[in-house]
């Protein structure tokens, strides 16, 4: 995974201006962690559509990351169903955290 988007993504779920969701990626103002990665990349042309849709280089996507977008910040999908999985079993975001510090 590309460092300076690690390093970005995860001071974003240690900052505690993300509420987490289960739902998809951003879902009344709350965010799953790969909303969170959608959300900081939005300088690198991430773009939200109405409904938590987040568009990347013509893919969107409301429940998973974009293609592109998985290929731009360097995750496998292996890793991608890893981190829904943390997300969806756990109410925080500290078993997400750890595993992007070891994994990715």
């Amino acid at each position: 995974m590309d460092k300076a988007v690690k390093r970005r993504w995860l001071e974003a779920l240690q900052s505690g201006e993300y509420r987490k969701t289960t739902q998809g990626l951003r879902v009344k103002g709350r965010y799953c962690c790969l909303g969170v990665l959608c959300d900081i990349q939005v300088r690198a042309g991430v773009e939200w559509l109405p409904n938590g849709i987040a568009s990347f280089a013509g893919s969107i996507s409301s429940a998973v990351l974009p293609e592109p977008l998985m290929d731009a910040v360097g995750i496998t999908g292996n890793e991608e169903a890893e981190l829904i999985d943390l997300n969806d079993s756990e109410r925080g975001w500290s078993h997400v955290i750890q595993y992007i510090r070891k994994n990715l």
